[in-house]
């Protein structure tokens, strides 16, 4: 029978291998994801209004992104071609074109440049989009980001605007397999698709305020864009220095200058979860740690009431803690 001092040194070092034992350091988040989760469920009728957001989180379903193509309009002048509604053009340039190619599965696969689309007024081949914002596209003389600039007929004759450009690059990035084909621009630029994405790249590492950034709503969507620019052959971009640029800028803001708390830091999280989930991206204990860090500050309050946030914002919160969760192991 064993003394009362056995039984105690016996209990001592069990816990004490207990202490010892490295278990899987915890990803925080799924409390914050089940919550925005479960409001995109209950109100997926009004979410699919936009099909874009809807995307990220559920499968879009072919006759509902009909029935919201069918309000599309396109605007024409000088030859340049640029989707919107009857009242005005997209918000971001190229933004139609990408929500097509990503949503639309005519062959039960995703189109290519020579499906022709039929647009409520008439078909249109997807190559004369995509070349119409070929030469739209522009690089900023001001060192800003690419830029969309176009023209449209309006009650005055015909007017030049601009847009930002992150959607059509992103399109650009699916379609050209040498980067370094040249075509000449509305701008009498000659750029190829490696000069506007390295540019992008040049602009994203500098140092920026909130404000700076929210004046081009590209910059939410710039780590996701480097990252895909980084995985085509032949780009040579270091996706661990735009893990860096992203944690040691992004994550640790406090403002966000225009932008609402939950437009941004539903992106970020967005943008840490195409960073967790890139295989090539690499990531230190110390790093691992600071994600960790930060998604536990999201998740104790850091991001504004659940309840209140747009639902476009939670499209991406949700999305990116996703694909965190998915492959969480690569945090712990």
């Amino acid at each position: 029978m064993c003394s009362p001092v056995s039984r105690l040194l016996t209990l001592l070092l069990a816990l004490s291998a207990l202490a010892c034992t490295s278990e899987p350091a915890r990803i925080p988040g799924s409390a914050l994801r089940a919550r925005a989760e479960a409001r995109l469920e209950a109100e997926r009728p009004e979410l699919l209004a936009s099909p874009g957001h809807y995307g990220l989180v559920f499968e879009v379903p072919q006759p509902a992104f009909m029935r919201f193509m069918a309000q599309i309009y396109l605007h024409r002048a000088e030859g340049d071609i640029v989707p919107g509604s009857i009242d005005g053009v997209e918000a971001h340039g190229g933004g139609v074109l990408a929500l097509i190619v990503d949503t639309w599965r005519p062959h039960g696969e995703a189109p290519g440049l020579d499906d022709v689309f039929p647009f409520s007024w008439g078909s249109l081949a997807l190559t004369e989009l995509y070349r119409s914002h070929q030469r739209q596209v522009f690089l900023s003389s001001s060192g800003g980001l690419p830029r969309l600039r176009f023209r449209i007929e309006s009650k005055r004759g015909v007017d030049t605007r601009e847009a930002d450009a992150y959607a059509f690059l992103a399109t650009l990035l699916r379609f050209e397999d040498d980067l370094e084909s040249e075509w000449t621009n509305r701008s009498g630029q000659s750029v190829t698709a490696d000069r506007l994405l390295r540019s992008c790249w040049d602009r994203y590492r500098q140092e920026r305020s909130p404000e700076e950034d929210s004046e081009d709503h590209s910059y939410l969507h710039l780590p996701g864009l480097l990252l895909a620019y980084g995985r085509h052959a032949g780009a040579g971009l270091d996706v661990d220095a735009v893990k860096r640029r992203f944690m040691s800028q992004e994550l640790r803001r406090r403002s966000f200058g225009r932008y609402a708390a939950s437009e941004a830091l539903g992106h970020y999280a967005e943008a840490l979860g195409l960073l967790v989930s890139d295989a090539a991206v690499t990531w230190t204990a110390e790093e691992k740690s600071a994600a960790r860090g930060w998604l536990g500050a999201l998740e104790a309050g850091a991001f504004p009431d659940v309840e209140g946030a747009p639902l476009s914002h939670l499209a991406h919160l949700v999305h990116g803690l996703r694909e965190i969760e998915r492959n969480r192991s690569r945090l712990e």
